[in-house]
């Protein structure tokens, strides 16, 4: 994990000594100044994810179809692995509201998050090969219920009696079968 830490308001409160502790998944840093209570301050903190092996935070699996392999990308948040995904508070009792943006390629026909898309657009060059997709803002919720999947999976939709939406993705070549 890359990180770097600037405060931008109020400016004149600089960041000292940060610590990345990676066996502890946390942060620390000194300031310039103290804080004083009740003001608002707003920390930008710059971050790189490198992939990890494991089935923690955001990994990536491999399967086989068509003898080409496939990888999907996903999530296990809980209990404290957001952080191995982004820079958050990943203590159960805080809560925030999440807007993700994802960049994927345009094969992902499967980019799901905890909300609904608002928006997918071209990203980068001409080529059309990678794509930004933007999701609605979440109520707020813990971090480790933080998920979002991308794959090139299928997926059938229905809605239920009571005018519930399901949906079940599965890989291309199993096919899907419901009733």
């Amino acid at each position: 994990m890359d990180s770097s830490f600037k405060v931008v308001s109020p400016s004149d409160v600089e960041v000292k000594s940060p610590i990345m502790s990676e066996h502890l998944g946390a942060a620390y840093f000194g300031l310039s100044k103290n804080l004083k209570d009740g003001s608002i301050y707003q920390l930008n903190i710059s971050f790189t994810y490198n992939r990890t092996e494991g089935l923690s935070g955001f990994y990536f699996s491999k399967y086989q179809e068509d003898n080409v392999t496939k990888v999907i990308g996903s999530t296990q948040m809980e209990p404290i692995d957001a952080r191995r995904a982004f820079p958050c508070f990943d203590e159960p009792q805080l809560r925030a509201n999440f807007t993700l943006k994802i960049v994927h390629d345009a094969s992902n026909d499967v980019v799901l998050f905890n909300t609904p898309k608002r928006k997918t657009e071209q990203f980068g060059d001409a080529s059309g090969k990678r794509l930004l997709t933007t999701f609605e803002t979440t109520l707020s919720m813990s971090t480790y219920l933080v998920a979002f999947v991308i794959c090139e999976f299928s997926n059938i939709t229905t809605t239920t009696s009571s005018g519930t939406q399901v949906s079940v993705f599965s890989r291309r070549e199993e096919g899907i079968k419901c009733s």
